[in-house]
């Protein structure tokens, strides 16, 4: 072999070598990219994604009002629990949002490592109770796993009760004026001046550390954040403009920052916490104000999505698919003052305090039935506060819906004004209306007035 034959056949060697070497190189760059790509989950996440996806017919949300007592009734944990809790054992309802009220303080609390929140003002019976040396958030904790109901801790993001009772604004608002969003604004009089801006760090800061609190002092089984108390959060949104893609992407990050901090909690704790959002049914209105929940769901941020409320855009049918393409639960939240727009007579008993009649009940089974045949994973209830209501053993069973009559017809958001309408929280808001010229429902195989039987079904009485 010549010097030139040597040369190459070196050169050809080391060039393989070097390929080589690259070669490992990349492929160990390829795993790498993969693992973060679809990250493998540990114990904690498998064991989280498991319980998202437990049946829950009927979820009910409490308000946060169960402290309302006369002055002639004997505070005691029997009455506390018998206002909105006690009648609920045994009925459809599998699971219980806990809302503590506007916000909450410490308060004078005698301990603390617990909390007395700060209700609609009518906050008596909670300070007796911890005079008592009850802590009403752990009574009602316990009395739920007692009984086989989950418990969740509801967090609403921008309550602006006290934008119209001034006696409702806490300490914390008076102390920082300059978080909140201020007079300025074309929406300042029907959104109201007292909500935060979430433009701000420290108000999301804040947000985050509110619910943590919860998960570190408290055993639940989730926590979920009410984005319809209420739907407005940034200063542009005030200002008659649409949130920028730059606050979009703050409110993610919060919800990054949550999810992390729940997850250390689980993982202290041995068991994981759930995150559930109430959110608009619209991905487009959502993220005109902020909210891009298709995100969250992707980034595996959240494990329950619950949709509408007062507002609703889209056929039950459209929440339903765009949850199964992003592979998570979804509930159909349900609000009596939407759905008496079904029936123009029914005007009068829009309030949450209007006593339910037989043609009210009607509306509640006739949307239920419609979410359910159109794919919902449960219903959710708002501002239904009597736990003794038939509602409550006929909203998770769509046999039984359909037994009492139940023809599956929907409401949706106005645009006549008021809290029913998409641009009384946000200008423009109306274009993101989707409401079908003709309703088509195609009642599912397995359901009832289908071909089959309940015995063919899911939602059978034994699976349910």
């Amino acid at each position: 072999m010549n010097r030139k034959d040597f040369i190459r056949t070196v050169a050809a060697a080391t060039g393989a070598m070097a390929f080589s070497g690259v070669s490992k190189k990349a492929e160990a760059a390829e795993k790498v990219r993969r693992r973060r790509k679809d990250p493998v989950p540990d114990a904690l996440t498998e064991r989280r994604h498991e319980a998202r996806w437990r049946i829950r017919r009927v979820i009910v949300n409490n308000d946060g009002n169960d402290d309302i007592c006369s002055a002639e009734e004997t505070i005691s944990r029997e009455l506390y629990l018998a206002k909105r809790t006690m009648g609920l054992v045994g009925t459809h309802v599998d699971t219980v949002c806990y809302c503590g009220g506007l916000t909450f303080t410490s308060n004078g609390s005698r301990d603390p490592n617990r909390l007395v929140f700060q209700r609609l003002g009518k906050d008596r019976f909670a300070h007796q109770m911890d005079a008592m040396g009850f802590d009403p958030f752990q009574v009602q904790l316990d009395f739920c796993h007692q009984h086989g109901m989950e418990f969740f801790w509801s967090h609403r993001m921008n309550d602006n009760h006290d934008a119209k009772r001034p006696n409702l604004i806490t300490p914390f608002k008076k102390a920082h004026p300059d978080w909140l969003v201020g007079r300025d604004g074309p929406l300042k009089k029907r959104c109201g001046d007292t909500c935060f801006d979430y433009t701000l760090p420290q108000v999301r800061a804040m947000a985050t550390e509110v619910v943590l609190t919860i998960a570190n002092l408290y055993d639940v089984d989730g926590i979920e954040l009410d984005f319809f108390r209420h739907p407005a959060f940034f200063r542009s949104q005030f200002m008659g403009q649409e949130v920028s893609e730059e606050e979009c992407g703050m409110m993610t990050e919060m919800i990054r920052d949550i999810r992390r901090g729940l997850d250390v909690v689980g993982k202290r704790r041995g068991r994981p916490i759930l995150l559930s959002v109430c959110v608009p049914d619209s991905v487009g209105f959502s993220r005109a104000i902020g909210l891009d929940w298709p995100l969250w769901a992707r980034e595996d941020l959240i494990d329950l999505l619950v949709g509408a409320d007062y507002l609703k855009f889209e056929p039950w049918a459209h929440f339903a698919s765009t949850a199964c393409e992003l592979k998570i639960p979804c509930y159909a939240r349900m609000e009596q003052r939407r759905l008496t727009l079904m029936d123009a007579s029914l005007s009068s008993q829009s309030t949450p305090e209007a006593k339910l009649t037989e043609a009210t009940r009607q509306l509640w089974r006739d949307e239920a039935y419609a979410a359910w045949v159109s794919g919902v994973n449960g219903i959710y209830t708002f501002n239904r506060f009597d736990p003794m209501s038939d509602l409550f053993t006929t909203l998770g069973d769509p046999y039984t819906l359909a037994a009492k009559g139940a023809q599956p017809r929907e409401s949706y958001s106005t645009a006549r004004g008021g809290y029913n309408s998409p641009g009384f929280w946000l200008n423009g808001g109306g274009k993101y209306l989707r409401i079908p010229d003709k309703p088509h429902y195609a009642i599912p195989y397995g359901f009832p007035n289908s071909d089959s039987s309940p015995a063919d079904s899911v939602f059978d009485g034994k699976t349910l």
